[in-house]
């Protein structure tokens, strides 16, 4: 992956952990980083898919991953937030 799509990224999961109180319950917290993935997706074209899923992923797992969830929830929970992400940017 060159330096465009890194940056991207970067930039991406910046702006959703802003969108994410340190403080809140997972279940606002995933319903809060998906709504504002889908919203940063749809401003800019080129966040679309791969770059929108990792950022959504990585975001997701540093969160639980802050909170002490097991890995089996950091797998279950990031696969449940990008299978949301990717259903509402493809329908």
């Amino acid at each position: 992956m060159d330096g465009k799509p890194q940056a991207d990224i970067h930039a991406l999961e910046q702006e959703l952990t802003n969108a994410v109180g340190p403080f809140m319950p997972v279940n606002v917290a995933m319903t809060r980083l998906c709504e504002a993935a889908v919203r940063a997706a749809q401003d800019k074209e080129e966040w679309h898919g791969l770059i929108t899923c990792t950022a959504v992923r990585n975001v997701c797992e540093r969160g639980l991953r802050e909170r002490g969830a097991s890995a089996t929830d950091l797998q279950r929970i990031g696969d449940r937030a990008v299978g949301v992400v990717a259903a509402r940017l493809m329908a």
